[in-house]
C-alpha cells in the first residue's frame, strides 16, 4: 500500500481513480456553468459595446476645446461612457422587467451590473490603485441607480413637445451635462447616436435568451473574468 493507501485507508489505484471522477466532476460543473453564464457575458458585451459605439461617435465633439488638458479629456471621454452605460443598463432594465418580470429582473441586475462597472472603471483606471477603482465603482453604482430612477420617472419615450422630460431627453441633457459642455449638438448628437445603437445591439433578444438560464443560475460562482474573450481584465 503506497503513501496515499496509508492516508486513506484505500489502494493508491482505487484513490487515483476516485480523484479523476472527482475531477471530471468539477470540470463539468465547470463547463455546465460557463454555458449558463455565456447568454448574461452577451448581454453585458452587448451594452457595454453599445455604449462604447455612442461615445466614440460623441468624443470628437467633447474636444472643441484645445485648452483642454489631457486629464481634462480623459475625464470628459469617462463620462460621457458612463452616461451612456446607465442609459444603456436603463433600457435593460425595462426590457427585463417587460419579459422576464420583477424578481427576475432583480436577478439580472445583479448579475451583470458588477461587469459593466467593472468594464467601465477598467477602460479609463487601469492602472489606477484597487481602491481608488473601487471609489469610482461606488460612485458609478449610485449615478446608474439615480439614472435608472431618473429615466423611469419620464412618461415617454421621445417627445417633441416635451422633450426635456422624456426619456430620449434625458439623455441628451445627461450626456450634455456631464461633460460641462452645454451644447445642444451634443445633446441632439447622444439621441441619435443612442437611437441607433439600441436599434443593432438587440438589446430585447439577448434579455429573452437569459429567460432560460436565470431561475437556476447561481450569482455566487459568476466571474466573467475567467473568459479571455471578456472585453477587460479583472486588475484586483
Amino acid at each position: 500500500m503506497g503513501f496515499f493507501g496509508r492516508i486513506f485507508g484505500k489502494s493508491d489505484a482505487e484513490v487515483t481513480r476516485k480523484a479523476k471522477e472527482a475531477i471530471r466532476k468539477a470540470e463539468r460543473s465547470t463547463k455546465e456553468h460557463q454555458e449558463k453564464a455565456a447568454p448574461f457575458r452577451r448581454l453585458s458585451s452587448a451594452i457595454i459595446h453599445a455604449a462604447s459605439e455612442c461615445q466614440k461617435r460623441i468624443t470628437p465633439l467633447i474636444h472643441g476645446d484645445t485648452a483642454d488638458t489631457e486629464e481634462e479629456r480623459l475625464v470628459r471621454e469617462m463620462r460621457c461612457l458612463f452616461e451612456f452605460l446607465y442609459f444603456f443598463m436603463h433600457m435593460t432594465n425595462r426590457e427585463a422587467f417587460s419579459k422576464l418580470g420583477a424578481e427576475r429582473r432583480n436577478k439580472l441586475q445583479e448579475i451583470i451590473c458588477p461587469d459593466v462597472a467593472g468594464v467601465a472603471v477598467d477602460s479609463f483606471m487601469e492602472h489606477f490603485p484597487v481602491e481608488k477603482k473601487k471609489q469610482v465603482r461606488a460612485l458609478f453604482y449610485d449615478r446608474m441607480n439615480a439614472a435608472d430612477s431618473d429615466y423611469g420617472s419620464a412618461k415617454e419615450w421621445l417627445s417633441r413637445e416635451n422633450f426635456a422630460h422624456c426619456v430620449l431627453g434625458r439623455l441628451g441633457f445627461n450626456v450634455d451635462q456631464a461633460i460641462g459642455s452645454d451644447n445642444p449638438e451634443i445633446a441632439m448628437k447622444s439621441v441619435d447616436v443612442a437611437c441607433a445603437e439600441m436599434r443593432s445591439s438587440n438589446i430585447d433578444q439577448l434579455v429573452e435568451a437569459t429567460r432560460n438560464v436565470i431561475d437556476d443560475f447561481e450569482v455566487s460562482k459568476y466571474d466573467p473574468w475567467d473568459d479571455p474573450s471578456y472585453p477587460s481584465q479583472h486588475s484586483e
